[in-house]
């Protein structure tokens, strides 16, 4: 194998940072992991601790050399999302990805009126995690079932039931005033919002929001919670449709905010929850995604000289070793890589081919 093919700078930066980003996750799961068994508390099998701790063992990036642009094609992923943050992050740009690409896909169904909307409950210090998302639960079954009802022609006075689509997540975190659950959904409505109120902004906050009377008292009714924020989304701008698109489909458990303890918490009280949804006309976009599938605007490019970098990760410590192979993209991702020079001191190496991977 050759580990003597030299890399651009920006593919070295990139995985400088991707392998920083790598050890900090691995460095997060093992670390619960390790303190949930000091504990006697893992609420994992032994097969799936493993598949945790293992996480990101092997690593293969792709760079594209002309097009200065690199990316991970593949892992081995435990699809311990609710634990792992790597599998978590993944999870969402994916599902930003391909809420994009099914929209951009249907030019009809970017027509009307889009709105980022974020309903938070109320909650206290003294409140465990299953009454806020209880409350939570509630309130979004709500908004379905006033949607479910306008749509077949029974009218209603909920306020939400004016967006014939939702798509949304479910967002949970810990701060002192104890479990901050709420919700992102990203709105669809034939006709615009009229009587928006225009929120104070926040020194940090880059995004308008804005409130309605009506909206607040419907959230209030269901929920016993006012905190509801209403913003515009122009779908026309790609760059800007991609970012309110993260936002709402960030990965719901901030691993950051949270100890150990209370990611013990959140796991159990998650395991096996969807903390993804769609309503109405949403209800056919789907974004349930495979962490490693390719992504289609990868396979579109073609004659591109390509640099594929393999990383393997040490069992106990957490220390990356690689090497980089060089070689040229064809049509769908098809794949020539190059071969060694001959040398009589060392057997040739055959040029192979090998489908995409």
């Amino acid at each position: 194998m050759n580990y003597s093919i030299p890399i651009t700078a920006f593919h070295a930066d990139f995985l400088t940072k991707s392998i920083k980003e790598w050890t900090s996750y691995k460095k997060k799961a093992r670390s619960t992991l390790d303190y949930w068994d000091s504990i006697g508390e893992n609420p994992l099998t032994p097969q799936a601790s493993a598949r945790v701790h293992n996480c990101g063992s092997w690593l293969h990036f792709r760079n594209w050399v002309n097009l200065d642009e690199s990316k991970l094609l593949k892992a081995d992923f435990c699809h311990k999302d609710k634990i792992c943050p790597a599998c978590a992050g993944r999870r969402a740009m994916k599902q930003v990805k391909k809420v994009f690409g099914q929209l951009q896909s249907n030019p009809d169904l970017l027509e009307g009126y889009w709105y980022y909307t974020v309903l938070t409950v109320k909650h206290s210090i003294e409140e465990d995690f299953m009454t806020v998302f209880n409350r939570l639960q509630k309130g979004i079954k709500g908004i379905n079932q006033a949607i479910r009802n306008e749509a077949r022609g029974k009218p209603t006075d909920n306020y939400f039931a004016q967006f014939d689509g939702i798509m949304y997540s479910i967002e949970e975190t810990y701060t002192k005033n104890g479990w901050n659950i709420h919700v992102n959904m990203l709105c669809h409505s034939t006709k615009p919002l009229l009587g928006l109120i225009k929120k104070p902004k926040k020194d940090n906050k880059k995004r308008v929001s804005y409130w309605h009377p009506d909206a607040v008292e419907i959230w209030k009714n269901l929920t016993d919670s006012i905190n509801v924020s209403i913003s515009p989304i122009n779908v026309k701008d790609d760059e800007s449709l991609l970012s309110d698109l993260s936002e709402i489909f960030k990965y719901s458990l901030k691993f950051q905010d949270l100890s150990a303890d209370k990611m013990l918490i959140a796991y159990r009280c998650l395991y096996k929850r969807r903390l993804l949804g769609s309503m109405g006309t949403l209800r056919a976009l789907k974004t349930d995604v495979d962490l490693n599938s390719p992504d289609e605007e990868d396979l579109k490019k073609e004659n591109e000289l390509i640099t594929d970098t393999h990383q393997r990760c040490s069992t106990n410590n957490i220390r990356f070793t690689g090497y980089h192979r060089l070689g040229k993209q064809y049509k769908n991702g098809y794949i020539i890589f190059e071969a060694l020079p001959y040398d009589e001191d060392n057997p040739p190496k055959r040029t192979y081919k090998r489908i995409w991977e």
